[in-house]
């Protein structure tokens, strides 16, 4: 019995030497968060901290709801399990309708000592997407912004209606990418849960341990965490896909019916 005990509380020690694993980043979610302040005067990376940061999943903020326009400041968020250590994000926006927010200023929050960003020609443009690698220490901890997005969103008055803002994987590598690198020697890729930002519109709600699905709603993709959540919004759920491109997985390609016979003519 005592082996048995023994076996037991090692292997919890193991577990929870793998959990405690700083570099390990898989089940981290880069979450989308609206600060609630805007006009005149917005906050930056710098003062995130002073005006409504989030600590927890359910503290996020992925609205903005606005009748005529209004200056905001958004940011995107690291969260995790627990505090994590990590040396670069990469993340990419969707084909958002810009008529939605105009970008006036976008800042990448660096950890100590500053880093480097790289990105695509027109970000923070639709289907446009960013790199930001820190060139000192690591960024540390949890709950952590790594960017902030000042913008003025567009209501209804002004002819925009709604729409959302959808983080995606950087559609502008060759293999696109949405998440956390962290700083081992080589460097591992870790895929986030990805985030979006709504305006006049329900933003994507994501938290850390979630993965990402595609829900099929007619020709619409929309992510999903579970089959559920698809089934709840009436479409076909699709467990092998998790993201929305593009190209848009929904969309099918049309097809041409031929036969042998034709084919081997267009080889002669």
């Amino acid at each position: 019995m005592r082996k048995v005990l023994v076996s037991l509380f090692l292997l919890g020690a193991t577990v929870a030497l793998v959990k405690a694993d700083p570099h390990n980043l898989a089940g981290g979610a880069l979450i989308t968060h609206n600060s609630g302040y805007g006009g005149r005067y917005w906050p930056d990376c710098e003062t995130y901290f002073q005006y409504n940061p989030i600590w927890s999943c359910e503290e996020q903020n992925t609205t903005i709801q606005t009748s005529t326009y209004e200056g905001v400041t958004w940011f995107v968020v690291a969260s995790f399990d627990e505090d994590k250590e990590w040396c670069s994000v990469q993340f990419g926006f969707d084909d958002f309708d810009p008529s939605i927010m105009a970008f006036m200023h976008m800042q990448p929050c660096f950890p100590p000592g500053g880093g480097l960003e790289t990105v695509s020609p027109g970000w923070p443009g639709p289907l446009e997407g960013t790199t930001i690698i820190s060139t000192g220490m690591p960024w540390e901890g949890n709950w952590i912004p790594v960017y902030a997005f000042m913008a003025y969103a567009y209501g209804y008055y002004y002819g925009a209606g709604t729409g959302v803002v959808q983080l995606i994987p950087d559609p502008t590598v060759p293999v696109p990418f949405g998440g956390f690198i962290n700083c081992s020697v080589p460097p591992e890729r870790y895929d986030a849960a990805l985030g979006g930002m709504g305006v006049n519109h329900p933003g994507t709600w994501v938290c850390w341990g979630w993965e990402d699905f595609v829900c099929c709603i007619g020709q619409d993709c929309v992510i999903v965490h579970s089959e559920d959540e698809c089934t709840e919004l009436g479409g076909q759920f699709h467990p092998e896909w998790d993201n929305c491109g593009p190209p848009n997985p929904c969309i099918v390609t049309p097809t041409t019916t031929t036969s042998w016979g034709n084919i081997k003519t267009m080889y002669r």
